[in-house]
């Protein structure tokens, strides 16, 4: 809450923030209705026309000492995302309670983090530091509508270097849902990946623990394809690769980094020969293709 003087009228503002909008709650004492109307313009920016504000001097008085007016978009059944409510109500002698509730699509700019996130007055990224690790763990959503708070949890709890068995047991937490299994494993390579750029940390996790990605459940397939964007090439990592084409499953993991990244006779052959179903006949195709360009650019003059 914060104590508010302007033009001669005084009083409080509180604000209430949620994922799609946010609150102010103004408080002013001995008002008249003809300051209201004159400060209104100075309360109010926003990067829209508001239709309909006019209606604030044409308040009328329902009783003696009561009065009420009301602003609101006419934008469609979402304007409670992108747009505004303006309501307010006097009872005695200039004593005005309003409130403001802002739809956050077109006020981006003012919002510290991001802006589909309830905190933030302080913001989130500062909130979290003084947060335990117990409830950093427990604020990660089960749903994928607070994807944008998750991600700045996320990044906290990766920065403070948990085990790879602590990031384990909370990609298992989220097993009921494989969406948000899935989404939680892309928060957890995307903090890795801003905590060190060069991308060691996220490589060296993702490889360590490829056997426990693939128990995964019904969000394993993605998982480990996603997994296999990342790792290096190596004679490990093709072999698993090979192993994944000749059981005929996380294929699209096996053709990702086929095409990425191997170069040997016995990787070709397995590539040329395997029974796959037919579906992934073009990403086989498009494997072959990539693989012989790299040969042929490694052996030149061979042509």
């Amino acid at each position: 809450m914060w104590d508010i003087s302007a033009g001669g009228a005084e009083g409080s503002l509180m604000l209430e923030d949620t994922l799609s909008r946010s609150t102010y709650l103004l408080q002013l004492k001995s008002t008249s209705i003809e300051k209201l109307a004159e400060l209104f313009p100075e309360m109010v920016v926003y990067p829209r026309p508001l239709t309909g504000v006019l209606t604030i001097e044409r308040i009328e008085e329902h009783q003696q000492f009561i009065a009420e007016f009301q602003v609101h978009s006419q934008v469609g059944s979402a304007a409670f995302i992108r747009d505004y409510h303006i309501r307010g109500v006097c009872a005695g002698e200039g004593d005005w309670m309003i409130e403001f509730v802002v739809g956050k699509r077109n006020l981006t700019e003012f919002y510290g983090d991001t802006i589909w996130v309830p905190e933030r007055v302080p913001a989130l990224s500062e909130l979290v530091k003084s947060w335990s690790d117990h409830k950093l763990a427990s604020e990660l959503s089960v749903s994928l509508i607070s994807n944008d708070r998750d991600k700045i949890v996320m990044a906290e709890i990766v920065r403070r270097e948990p085990s790879d068995a602590y990031l384990l047991e909370l990609l298992s937490r989220a097993a009921t849902n494989p969406m948000t299994q899935l989404n939680r494993f892309r928060q957890i390579v995307l903090a890795l990946n801003d905590l060190d750029p060069s991308r060691s940390k996220t490589r060296g996790f993702v490889e360590a623990n490829l056997q426990s990605f693939e128990g995964m459940g019904r969000a394993s397939d993605e998982m480990v394809h996603e997994a296999y964007r990342i790792v290096s090439c190596s004679k490990s990592m093709e072999a698993r690769a090979v192993r994944y084409l000749t059981e005929g499953r996380f294929l699209n993991a096996a053709f990702s980094y086929f095409s990425r990244c191997s170069t040997s006779t016995a990787a070709f052959r397995a590539l040329e020969t395997a029974r796959v179903p037919t579906q992934f006949d073009g990403l086989r195709q498009d494997a072959l293709t990539a693989f012989r360009a790299r040969i042929e650019s490694k052996n030149p003059h061979d042509h």
